[in-house]
């Protein structure tokens, strides 16, 4: 296992809580959650608002046509943009609980599939306890797939479509499952145990998993059979998720906030930006980007 201090050069700053980073187009698009932001990242270090938010934005990615998909945590429902603009596409109410309360679950991570299915997590307000996972189809439909993960807190679909890999935040680990007709998950099994819970996920092109672990403030690269072969060190900083982009898609992208892990954060509270002030920060890698997000 390669364990190093790496040096990596920050790319926009002054953000608060950056979360949901995609490469799409020829620009990482991600989520100020905290700030209700949806936002783009050119190579050159502008930082574009595509949409301001009434709430908290979750995970994000694009349907089949290419149409902007959005999960808003605090409405608990999953948007579509049309024209411009964000329109209410999927009701997550009935699956979810976002009162602010002990028992608060709210929607938040997704990854979208090339049918355009839409995978999305949930998390507690203490990150505790058994939570679920909805598949979102094409036509607004939605139905829970798993309600026993442990907060679904990254989603990532391998290569070839064929398995969907969820970081367990407060199971220490990243479980994966095959990807049936219609979107189903079958064959749960535990890709690697983790020694803090991970975040944010990405797919390489050798079929490894990138995952960022905010807790010791680490990322790892892991390989299908569970096997970490390299990690990041961010001493003084937590990443929250990464992704791989660039014009060559071995840029590796990494949301990162200063401090360590703390109550607050358990807390979920809404006033994270201030407490945190965030960045973009990249790192070249060998191995290219693959998969989905």
């Amino acid at each position: 296992m390669n364990i190093n201090q790496a040096e990596f050069q920050v790319l926009a700053d002054g953000l608060q809580t950056p979360e949901a980073p995609r490469w799409h187009g020829d620009r990482l698009w991600f989520v100020d959650i905290t700030r209700h932001l949806v936002a783009a990242l050119s190579p050159d270090g502008t930082v574009e608002v595509i949409h301001r938010m009434p709430d908290a934005p979750g995970g994000i990615g694009w349907d089949a046509d290419g149409s902007l998909l959005v999960v808003s945590q605090v409405r608990c429902k999953l948007l579509r943009e049309v024209g411009g603009y964000l329109y209410d596409f999927c009701d997550l109410l009935p699956f979810f609980r976002p009162d602010g309360g002990p028992d608060s679950l709210r929607p938040n991570d997704m990854v979208v599939d090339h049918a355009g299915r839409a995978y999305v997590g949930g998390m507690t307000m203490t990150g505790a306890g058994d939570t679920p996972l909805v598949l979102v189809e094409r036509d607004g439909s939605a139905r829970i797939l798993l309600d026993d993960l442990l907060s679904p807190n990254g989603l990532a679909i391998s290569p070839d479509g064929s398995t969907l890999v969820v970081a367990e935040s407060m199971g220490q680990r990243l479980a994966a499952f095959t990807i049936g007709d219609g979107g189903s998950l079958t064959g749960r099994r535990i890709l690697a145990k983790l020694d803090a819970g991970p975040d944010g996920i990405c797919y390489d092109a050798d079929g490894f998993i990138w995952a960022a672990c905010p807790a010791d403030g680490r990322l790892v690269r892991v390989s299908s059979d569970g096997v970490i072969d390299r990690v990041l060190d961010l001493p003084d900083r937590m990443p929250l998720a990464c992704m791989l982009g660039g014009a060559d898609g071995r840029t590796l992208y990494v949301a990162t906030v200063r401090g360590r892990w703390s109550p607050e954060l358990d807390a979920f509270v809404d006033d994270l930006g201030s407490i945190y002030t965030g960045a973009y920060e990249a790192i070249r890698v060998d191995v290219p980007r693959a998969g989905l997000p």
